[in-house]
This record gives structure tokens, sequence and C-alpha cells, in this order.
């Protein structure tokens, strides 16, 4: 089933609804680094504290575990011991954080009520472009079907052929019971987003969720036409080859510039983050945004620390414009680290 409206975030609280209705429990589950909309159920999910600052309280019972980041340190020894999932990947902070997030429903001191539904980003955005280890969506597919609850991934910036994929889940090949969709959806900036979930779970009736806009059908007729373009010229295809060719002068320009600690990312979704004296960097990746800006190129920060530099750009980048728009990127960055090492140390 699909459900129509204008914007991503109207989508997440769409799936909300969806799940309190279906499950008949309140509490949501979602994770730390994400970022699902700003309208009070959305922001509810995102995790960013920043975001929430003078908008309290929000919805009761939404709970955050970690989310596997692959750069990190995770347990060592046997953490097959320690995952829930039947088909372990064997990676640590993956174990980890699967094991939070079934104890938040069959833990009896997990402190909340148990969540409807489990809320993901399949690749996390503003989180830092984190791309998960193996086994962690279909882990929390286990984890999901063993607790009656709904799987519900939010592929509002990562759907639609930014991957390279048309979802970024099909990388792992796994089905969520509901998802959230929008951006690249409407083609060009069309006022669209989109709630697709299994039938099984169409049970509101007639006015159980309504509103003015949505059906909007001059933008679901550009969403179209975009969802045919995609089709038409092999968009997914182009999109992986030029995004793998990006990162990989990424990794190139990492062999002489010691303060990228990591390439990252799927399609034409890229980070790269920054290091400076081992601690994450903010105004480094402030700093060659501006430069960038300044030579004609828009690039965008992401992570925890903001200090990823992320690229987004459109899916129908030739291969020329890549190659040029790197060129002022990587020049950009050496730049910008020539100029702060050879500031004085301060006192």
């Amino acid at each position: 089933m699909i459900f129509g409206g204008p914007s991503g975030s109207d989508a997440i609280e769409g799936s909300i609804k969806l799940a309190k209705h279906n499950t008949g429990r309140h509490g949501l589950l979602a994770f730390e680094g994400s970022y699902h909309g700003t309208t009070a159920g959305a922001l509810s999910l995102t995790a960013g504290k920043a975001y929430k600052d003078g908008y309290g309280p929000l919805l009761a019972d939404a709970v955050h575990v970690p989310f596997p980041d692959p750069t990190e340190t995770g347990p060592g020894g046997d953490v097959a011991a320690l995952c829930p999932a039947e088909n372990c990947c064997r990676t640590g902070v993956c174990a980890r954080a699967l094991d939070a997030v079934q104890r938040k429903f069959e833990g009896s001191y997990g402190g909340h009520e148990d969540p409807a539904a489990i809320w993901v980003e399949p690749i996390q955005g503003e989180g830092g472009v984190v791309v998960p280890p193996e086994g962690f969506l279909e882990g929390l597919r286990d984890i999901a079907d063993d607790n009656d609850a709904m799987l519900i991934f939010d592929e509002i910036q990562t759907g639609f052929g930014r991957t390279g994929e048309w979802f970024a889940a099909d990388h792992w090949g796994v089905t969520p019971d509901a998802m959230t969709m929008a951006k690249g959806i409407g083609g060009s900036g069309l006022p669209i987003g989109a709630m697709l979930y299994h039938e099984e779970y169409d049970t509101w009736g007639p006015g159980g969720h309504v509103g003015t806009f949505r059906g909007n059908v001059p933008a679901f007729v550009g969403g179209i036409r975009a969802i045919e373009y995609v089709e038409e010229h092999d968009v997914l295809a182009h999109a992986t080859e030029v995004g793998n060719a990006i990162r990989s002068r990424f990794r190139e320009l990492a062999e002489d510039v010691p303060h990228i600690v990591d390439v990252r990312g799927k399609g034409q979704f890229t980070g790269v983050e920054f290091r400076v004296d081992g601690e994450p960097s903010k105004h480094l990746v402030e700093s060659i945004q501006r430069e960038c800006y300044h030579n004609g190129v828009l690039v965008w920060y992401a992570g925890r620390e903001k200090s990823v530099l992320r690229l987004l750009p459109p899916l129908v980048l030739t291969e020329r414009q890549a190659e040029v728009g790197m060129e002022i990127i990587c020049e950009s960055i050496r730049t910008v680290i020539a100029e702060a090492d050879a500031e004085p140390p301060s006192a």
C-alpha cells in the first residue's frame, strides 16, 4: 500500500500512527545519530538534542540505542554469544547494537514499554553517512519478528537511487514492514513524500489518516516521470559507477592527507571523515566547506561532531562534472590543511 503526502516528516508521522494502530503499543525505538524530521512525532525519533531544544516534552517512551559504526571499536571475543541475530556477521559493534535493541523489547528492566516499531535509516545520513555492518538490518528483522513489532525503514534520504539501488536496504536484501520516502521521489524538489507498507497493516478505516495535501496530483505525476527517467536511463548503475569513482579519488587523496581517517558510502552518497590530532574536527570540515563554496562547489557536513564531509550530488551528475568537482574539492582540502598547518600553535 502507498499513502502519499507532502513531505518526509509527514510520512514519518504516518508511520508512527500506523505502528501504534497495528500493535496497540505506543513505545518508539530509534537510534543514536538518527534524523527523521522535525515535526513533533518525527522529532521524538530524531536523536539530535539541538533540534529538540525548547520543544519538549515530545512523545513518551521514545528510546534511542547505539547505531553500529564500523569505524568504532566494539567488543571482542565470541561476539556471536552476545548477538541475538540468527545469522551473526561477527562484527562487535553490530552485536552490541542488536543486543541493546533486543533488551529494549525483552529485558524486564528495559525502562519503557515494549516499542511498537523500530525506525532505522539503512544508512545514516545526518549521523555521518554511516554504512552498517553486513548483518545489522537482518538482525533487526529477526528482533522485530520475535516481538510482534514493525520494522520501518526511513529511506527519505537514501531512497530512489541515491545509493545505486532503488532503496538502500536493497544492498542487504532485507524487507521492512513499512518504508518512508521523499526527496528523490519528487525528481526535482516537488512537494511529495510517501509511506509504503504491507497490505496486512492497512487496518485503519476511512478517515483514519487524512490530510489536505496528501495526494498532490502534479507532484505525483512528477514522481512517476522521475521513476521512468531513472529506469530508461539506467541511472542506478550510473550513480554506482560515478560514486565509486568519487570515493576512489578521496581514498587516493587520503594517502597524502592523514587528516582523512575514513571514506565511506554507496552510490552517490559519500562521507569523508576528518580528524586533527586524533580528534573529530568540525572546524576543519567547516573551513573545507567554505573553501569549496568560494570555488563554486556545494558540499555538506554530517556526523555527530560535524566532522564528516557529506556529498549528495545529483544522480545525473556526469563523469566529467564529477572530475571537475573533485578537482575543486581535493584542491580545497589541500589549501585548507596547508593553511591550518602554517598557523602557529595556540598558547
